[in-house]
């Protein structure tokens, strides 16, 4: 069996590499690191939605959906704990 890897297009690149320098920006008041694993999730999940829709390459709607996703359930953890989020302090 063949296996289906979209590359990333520049576009989709440029924002995940910006959502990762600002979330690593914000987390230095929180008490959890942002690490590189956390940029290779985004890519592994921006891939993961291309696959879904039928794309060999990963598209800045992609990469948005990611974004988008993370940031939900960020705020979604940071609503049923009470506790610090990821990303943002409120």
């Amino acid at each position: 069996r063949e296996k289906f890897h979209p590359d990333l297009s520049p576009e989709a690149s440029r924002l995940l590499e910006n959502h990762y320098s600002f979330c690593r920006k914000v987390s230095g008041e929180n008490k959890l690191p942002i690490t590189v694993r956390f940029l290779e999730s985004l890519i592994r999940l921006s891939q993961a939605h291309a696959r879904l829709m039928y794309r060999n390459t990963v598209t800045v709607h992609d990469a948005a959906a990611v974004v988008l996703l993370m940031e939900c359930s960020a705020n979604s953890t940071y609503d049923m704990f009470g506790g610090a989020s990821r990303y943002h302090d409120r």
